[in-house]
């Protein structure tokens, strides 16, 4: 049985393939092994870096797991558009 975040994605894939016509491929910087797995059954190329076991939480492999707020995403990715717009993008 899918785990709701699997569940979840099950659900907004095929609205952005009909609406966008286009993938939506997961990509996760830690995650546990059994959500990993089923994100690659339903997706086409998932990207999971790290799946510890045991896995327990996400939050626990961050040094600062608090809330990013909507405003806030906007704005890093408008200042990473800009920088990409002017060559000065770097990997930080």
């Amino acid at each position: 049985m899918p785990s709701p975040v699997a569940k979840a994605e099950m659900l907004i894939r095929k609205p952005a393939r009909e609406v966008f016509e286009a993938f939506v491929d997961p990509a996760v910087p830690v995650g546990a092994a059994s959500t990993c797995e089923e994100f690659a059954d339903i997706t086409d190329e998932t990207a999971c870096a790290r799946m510890p076991e045991p896995f327990s939480a996400v939050g626990l492999w961050y040094r600062d797991f608090s809330q990013t707020w909507e405003e806030e995403l906007r704005a890093l990715l408008q200042e990473h558009a800009q920088r990409i717009r002017t060559g000065s993008a770097s990997h930080e």
